[in-house]
Formats: C-alpha cells, sequence, structure tokens
C-alpha cells in the first residue's frame, strides 16, 4: 500500500505515527486493500490467457516451418 498509494497512505500513518517498515495490521485496510487487487488480479489474469493463445499461435507457425 505504501508503494501504489504512497501519498494517501504515508500522510495517514504519518498522522498515526507509524513508522517505515512497520506491517500495517487492521481488518479495514485489509479488507480494502483485498478489495483493490481483484481488479488488479482480473486483468492480469486476462492478459496471461491473451499471452498464452498468441504463444500457441506462435508455437504452430514455429512447428510449420
Amino acid at each position: 500500500m505504501r508503494i501504489f498509494a504512497k501519498a494517501v497512505v504515508s500522510t495517514l500513518l504519518e498522522a498515526v505515527g507509524m513508522e517505515e517498515g512497520v506491517p500495517i495490521e487492521s481488518k479495514m485496510i485489509s479488507s480494502g486493500s483485498r478489495a483493490r487487487r481483484k481488479p488488479s488480479r482480473r486483468r492480469t489474469s486476462n492478459q496471461e490467457s491473451h499471452l498464452l493463445e498468441y504463444d500457441d499461435v506462435m508455437n504452430k507457425q514455429r512447428e510449420a516451418v
């Protein structure tokens, strides 16, 4: 979270008094993080699926040559 939402998270953590390198442990933050990761994982999965399709086409072309 510190990497992807640096400005917001850094400000919040400084206000609470947390230091760099300390794990963030909160049910609210964990559930919010999980919810934000779902679309990212779905997008990554779709990209990998398309990549495998292209790879199959390339393999068929290699075999033909």
